[in-house]
């Protein structure tokens, strides 16, 4: 049933994935007749959250529409597609004389390619300032941050890094070529903490021009497809650039939020066996996943949990310091309780667990483990 499918559709059209998605429904005969699966329209359900939703009415299309509905789940910008197959439809006789094709063996299309225009702009700008040194670090989103770095210039942190350069004493970045990614709560909104909103040029790529200047000024605008905006680029450039790993690349982590983290220290542990693995959550995010701890347990998995409890939903906190200021000092919705005993929960599943209260009891309780 549809209803089971809604979140994670809705999940592919935000994050741009592109699946498609099979639904069966009542015979046609049976529209509107309280059928098992016929309370709700499944196509009309999907089609806010999908790029095509489509009901098929005759076995004889099912070629052309599939074709027809993959081709636009690839196409730019990707996303979900939805074929809905009623059972009389799947039961019906074929007649071979009738059946559409479509573009079922037909090549898959090219991408968008820049506007000339928009690339001889960029060059002429020295954007990525190819013809000096080359050293400009690149970071992924944190919805897309799991990626083996095969230049030194990838960045194996996430853009979220960008916006603790002013704690540490790192000059803040005066250009940004955002590639692909949608500006957004990811990239820190309009706060201007990861994209600076001040003296920072921002060049926007993306293949959806509707997604070009949706929530932050863009300097310049392309609608491309990102490696074909890259190849035209690079072919403005003829000398070649020495690359150096920059101050921002010296660490290597895995982040999440809202008790994710638990989950990629399930799959580091299974991953890498001989190593101990150290998953470090808030005490909101464990309120989401601390049940894991039971299977972290009965698979016996190398793993060190440590709850930082400061009885506060940091991130809707933070999030409420932003919007509201010292306008409003109350933030009953992000209070949380210091007395929760996480280690007893521990316990319960049968883990080894401690309590810690002073910073200097840290090391000795940690070598216990």
């Amino acid at each position: 049933m549809l209803s089971n499918g809604l979140p994670g559709l809705a999940t592919a059209y935000a994050d741009r994935s592109p699946i498609l998605c099979i639904t069966s429904s009542p015979p046609l005969r049976d529209t509107e007749n309280n059928s098992l699966q016929g309370f709700i329209d499944q196509v009309v359900a999907a089609r806010p959250i999908t790029k095509f939703a489509h009901r098929v009415g005759t076995p004889e299309e099912c070629p052309r529409i599939v074709s027809h509905a993959l081709r636009v789940a690839q196409s730019a910008p990707p996303g979900p597609v939805l074929l809905d197959f009623p059972i009389d439809v799947l039961f019906s006789p074929v007649h071979p004389s009738l059946i559409a094709w479509g573009s079922i063996a037909s090549p898959p299309s090219f991408p968008p390619g820049p506007h000339p225009a928009a690339v001889e702009e960029a060059a002429r700008h020295q954007l990525f300032k190819l013809a000096e040194d080359c050293n400009i670090p690149i970071f992924n989103t944190s919805k897309h941050a799991s990626f083996n770095p095969s230049s030194p210039m990838l960045s194996r942190k996430t853009a979220g890094v960008l916006a603790i350069l002013p704690l540490v004493k790192v000059p803040r970045p005066d250009l940004v070529l955002l590639l692909g990614a949608r500006t957004g709560m990811f990239l820190g909104g309009r706060s201007g903490a990861i994209i600076p909103d001040k003296d920072c040029k921002l060049v926007q790529v993306d293949c959806d021009g509707s997604e070009i200047g949706r929530s932050l000024p863009v300097d310049l605008g392309i609608v491309s497809d990102s490696e074909a905006f890259l190849s035209a680029l690079n072919a403005n450039f003829s000398s070649t650039h020495p690359t150096s790993v920059d101050k921002y690349h010296d660490c290597n982590w895995i982040s999440g939020f809202l008790g994710n983290g638990f989950g990629y220290t399930l799959g580091c542990a299974i991953a890498a066996p001989g190593c101990k693995v150290i998953n470090v959550q808030g005490d909101g995010s464990a309120g989401f996943h601390l049940m894991e701890l039971d299977t972290y347990k009965r698979f016996n998995l190398n793993i060190m949990t440590v709850v930082v409890n400061n009885s506060n939903w940091g991130m809707s906190s933070n999030g409420q310091d932003l919007v509201y200021g010292a306008d409003h000092f109350a933030r009953p919705i992000s209070a949380l309780s210091s007395s929760t005993e996480y280690d007893v929960v521990a316990k319960g599943l049968q883990n080894a667990a401690a309590k810690v209260s002073r910073v200097g009891d840290i090391r000795s309780t940690v070598t216990k483990f």
